[in-house]
């Protein structure tokens, strides 16, 4: 693994491995061993795009073949550029952690064994009721967004819907809808060039501490909000959708790649008007599912018209989050290395 969220996803695999008995460890393959050790298997965890691949030499010298080394890839769209990669990806066992990215990574040549999703730990995401209600406090009354995203200086589009979400946090409130938007992110939108509408700027509450707080903190913002939104136009898997219901708030997100495979029956979705490709860094062409903001602040609104029938929802959608628990995911993935 190469960044944070991988390196979680690899130490939830480390720990349900132990329950069901199994001997793992976690290591970052650019680390200098001073003793080659040896693994009956190794299971890399990472996106689909060419900086990813520079380890995989490496991990070929700490098992018997090739086939010992299982690849647990994601990417927003198709990989491109991958050059001399190619045939080391071929060597080894490819998996990826939605139908959607297999069909992608297929349609691009690359041979897909299966799909494993990624997984969360629900006693990780377990927030007291009365931190939630000193949270709830804190803004007064008033109907409380959250969203979760990390934006990039390099985009020239953010793929994460931010454009997108801003306009329609601007038609809610020419609604006369009374709420605060809390955005746990990277930047200020601001800083990236992005306007703001005025209508928007007084209820956005920016959290500019995205990849610094702990899985609880996490949990209580998408515990204590009203309504989770979920804007982005596309993902590899996009593990928030499955934090949100974990914690009892379906998504609002659209209807569209791994959005709608991961949210399955339990998100409000909204429609796509078309679907647009756009290259990143010359190694991905991303793959967006569009949409109009109007559409977006229609399915918010519902949601905050509907708190009942959201909150129903939201009892499902927990209950169907524990297909992605990392103790079922752990079993998954030592099927597939037996097999």
């Amino acid at each position: 693994m190469s960044t944070a969220s991988f390196r979680d996803q690899a130490e939830k695999m480390y720990r349900g491995f132990r329950r069901l008995g199994v001997s793992s460890s976690v290591h970052d393959f650019l680390d200098v061993f001073p003793i080659i050790p040896r693994f009956d298997k190794i299971i890399y965890m990472n996106s689909m795009f060419t900086p990813s691949f520079i380890p995989i030499r490496k991990m070929r010298l700490f098992t018997s073949s090739w086939s010992d080394i299982m690849l647990s890839m994601d990417c927003e769209g198709y990989p491109i550029n991958l050059g001399p990669f190619r045939s080391l990806i071929s060597r080894c066992r490819l998996y990826t952690p939605t139908f959607w990215c297999k069909k992608v990574f297929e349609e691009s040549g690359l041979r897909v064994e299966g799909v494993i999703p990624r997984c969360i730990d629900h006693e990780e995401l377990k927030v007291d009721e009365a931190s939630i209600e000193r949270f709830r406090e804190s803004f007064k009354g008033k109907k409380i967004l959250f969203s979760v995203y990390a934006l990039h200086k390099s985009m020239k589009h953010q793929r994460k819907g931010v454009e997108e979400h801003l306009e329609a946090l601007r038609i809610l409130s020419n609604k006369g809808y009374d709420f605060v938007q809390v955005l746990l992110t990277n930047h200020d939108p601001e800083d990236l060039g992005i306007e703001v509408p005025r209508e928007v700027r007084d209820r956005l509450v920016i959290d500019l501490n995205f990849g610094r707080y702990d899985k609880r903190q996490v949990a209580l913002l998408y515990s204590a909000c009203d309504v989770f939104v979920h804007p982005a136009h596309s993902g590899g898997f996009e593990l928030p959708l499955v934090e949100s219901m974990a914690c009892k708030k379906p998504p609002v997100c659209i209807d569209f790649g791994v959005m709608s495979e991961v949210a399955g029956d339990y998100g409000l979705k909204v429609k796509v008007t078309g679907v647009e490709e756009q290259r990143f860094i010359d190694m991905i062409l991303q793959v967006f599912g569009l949409y109009d903001p109007a559409d977006l602040a229609e399915a918010i609104a519902y949601a905050l018209d509907n708190q009942e029938w959201y909150s129903e929802l939201g009892e499902k959608a927990y209950i169907y989050s524990y297909k992605f628990n990392y103790l079922e995911i752990s079993k998954k993935y030592l099927e597939a290395l037996r097999a």
